[in-house]
């Protein structure tokens, strides 16, 4: 299931706000499965080892994602 909070932090769509609560948080498992990311800036954000299982990505921002 989804966590909420990091579903919130990723739509603020400020990729450094994000990697640095990744940088942070380093063994907190991203679980962003089934979530709507459609039509969200993602450019330069860390999503390495994400679950995104089921996720919509659709129109989403991916640039220089990782």
């Amino acid at each position: 299931m989804a966590n909420q909070q990091q579903v919130d932090l990723l739509k603020q769509e400020v990729a450094t706000t994000w990697n640095m609560w990744r940088e942070e948080h380093p063994d907190t498992a991203i679980e962003l499965n089934g979530v709507d990311l459609s039509e969200v800036n993602l450019g330069e954000v860390n999503l390495a080892g994400a679950d995104l299982s089921g996720a919509d990505l659709s129109r989403a921002d991916l640039n220089n994602a990782n």
